[in-house]
């Protein structure tokens, strides 16, 4: 029984991820911050050969950033429309979706503000830290476990050119 149950929670890690990205602007600096965050923008992840495997786009004011899946797009309307089922079927979608593609993401097209860069580097940091705990009744631990990815794209406005990262 132990087996089968570990067993669920490592196939699920393994079929189901989330996306977490954000796009900072070497142009922004000033006297308070070292950068800034891009909005809005859109986004275009593309593999070794230049392919293209997801969309997505960084909507202003906040930068939140979403990712159109093919069919179902960002689940935004199901979240406004049917919060608890619509959402949650979304959501399962997009997240088995996610992982079929986004650790072959070599490189993103990124264009704002009359500003097009292609070949932005990209790299995601991927998270499968807590799968052996997705049993656990607990309302803050739990629950079926996704891959967490994340990434942060560079880039400089005022040449419209990629930027290497700040640390």
């Amino acid at each position: 029984m132990a087996a089968a149950v570990l067993g669920w929670g490592y196939w699920h890690i393994s079929s189901h991820a989330a996306l977490h990205a954000s796009l900072y602007d070497l142009a922004l600096k000033n006297e308070r911050q070292a950068y800034g965050q891009v909005v809005p923008a859109v986004v275009v992840f593309k593999d070794d050969g230049g392919g293209v495997l997801a969309r997505g786009r960084i909507e202003a004011p906040l930068g939140v950033f979403s990712i159109e899946h093919p069919q179902v797009g960002d689940c935004r309307r199901e979240e406004r429309e049917q919060p608890r089922t619509g959402w949650k079927q979304c959501f399962e979608t997009q997240s088995r979706w996610l992982a079929t593609w986004v650790r072959r993401t070599r490189s993103a097209e990124v264009s704002f503000a009359g500003c097009r860069i292609d070949r932005v580097p990209i790299a995601f940091d991927e998270y499968r830290d807590e799968w052996w705990l997705w049993w656990i009744p607990l309302p803050h631990v739990g629950g079926a476990p996704y891959a967490s990815f994340h990434a942060n794209l560079w880039v400089d406005s005022r040449t419209c050119r990629a930027s290497a990262p700040v640390r």
